[in-house]
């Protein structure tokens, strides 16, 4: 199943970038976890999002007891 589903991506991925229409950012709550949510957010912000994270949870505490999801 899930080879399948990555087979569509790279095939929906392909023919959007055909027809022009590819942006880069990816909805969070729909991506797949091979897909890289933080291309879309330019360095700039995924910069200060890392800026942010050392600053409030230096220890990585957040990121290691919240289950799921994408995390920087």
């Amino acid at each position: 199943m899930q080879q399948s589903a990555n087979n569509l991506i790279t095939e929906l991925t392909l023919f959007a970038t055909k027809l022009g229409i590819l942006h880069k950012y990816i909805y969070p709550n729909y991506a797949d976890a091979s897909q890289d949510i933080f291309a879309g957010y330019g360095e700039e912000n995924l910069s200060r999002l890392r800026k942010v994270q050392e600053a409030y949870d230096p220890e990585g505490t957040w990121r290691r007891l919240q289950s799921g999801g994408f995390k920087i």
